[in-house]
């Protein structure tokens, strides 16, 4: 198919006017590029035109109504464990969505801290929708895919009714994405507050190396809990381990025999071929 100019959407079946990109330059890879736009384009308007009846509703937990005033969820994925050959990859052929509608809700706000689809093949958009069934919606974002989208990146609905659509294709797949909301907007970093749309974690103040960052962000090798509107994190470092042995054993051990302080251990054991695990 020859390649269309950027930003003209066309539909199903309609042909071009256009002339072929020129070859002076070498314009093989220019041309593939576009090619790929235009398939992205296509089916994006196919997307827009999707009633329900189109969607498959083959995400893990998909296709429902979500009535919190605060929450997150996942392409329904799940995390990665290579230990057991678990990739974490949402799988092609999804047609799914997302409502969110807090009882309630004057406004609404929705942010993606994760978010990593294939090239050009799988897209999600985030509507404002006038009613639950969202029959009357308004595209707060347009097609996301690749490059993704800005962490910080805030998208807000007047009417507090979100629909999140996504779709996958019958080629690539890659990690998938995770999105919070919430009824109120982002509070400041280091409050003492876990601010649900915006924080990973929040105690009480700025400083890094603590195990929440100075963006209250969750620092590697911590956890932290307790965190929520009312309360702050408590962080505590953590231990861990993977074991893919058929036998053995492990300890906690310190040159004092005692547990070194404010530690939080977890081990992964995963015996190669193994159809069960004994601990004792």
């Amino acid at each position: 198919q020859p390649p269309y100019q950027s930003g003209q959407l066309l539909s199903p079946g309609q042909q071009s006017s256009l002339s072929p990109v020129s070859s002076a330059d070498g314009g093989l890879v220019e041309r593939r590029r576009r090619a790929l736009v235009e398939r992205m384009r296509l089916r994006t308007d196919q997307r827009r035109n999707m009633d329900n009846d189109a969607y498959n509703c083959a995400c893990p937990g998909s296709c429902t109504t979500h009535t919190a005033p605060y929450g997150s969820l996942s392409d329904g994925s799940g995390g990665g464990c290579p230990a057991v050959n678990i990739t974490g990859r949402y799988t092609n052929g999804w047609r799914c969505h997302w409502t969110i509608a807090p009882t309630g809700a004057a406004e609404l706000f929705l942010t993606f801290p994760s978010f990593e689809l294939a090239l050009g093949a799988d897209s999600v958009e985030v509507y404002s929708c006038t009613t639950v069934s969202c029959d009357t919606r308004t595209s707060l974002s347009g097609p996301l895919s690749v490059p993704s989208p800005d962490p910080a990146k805030v998208y807000n609905s007047s009417t507090g009714i979100m629909r999140v659509e996504f779709l996958t294709n019958s080629y690539w797949v890659a990690n998938g994405f995770w999105l919070r909301w919430g009824v109120e907007r982002a509070r400041e970093c280091g409050d003492g507050f876990r601010d649900a749309l915006s924080e990973d974690c929040d105690d009480g103040n700025t400083v890094d190396g603590d195990g929440c960052s100075s963006a209250c962000r969750l620092e590697a090798g911590w956890n932290c809990s307790g965190g929520s509107r009312s309360a702050q994190d408590n962080c505590v470092r953590m231990c861990y381990q993977e074991m893919s042995a058929s036998y053995g054993s492990d300890m906690v051990w310190s040159p004092v025999a005692e547990h070194a302080p404010n530690q939080h251990c977890e081990w992964i054991l995963a015996p190669q071929g193994a159809s069960n695990v004994t601990v004792s």
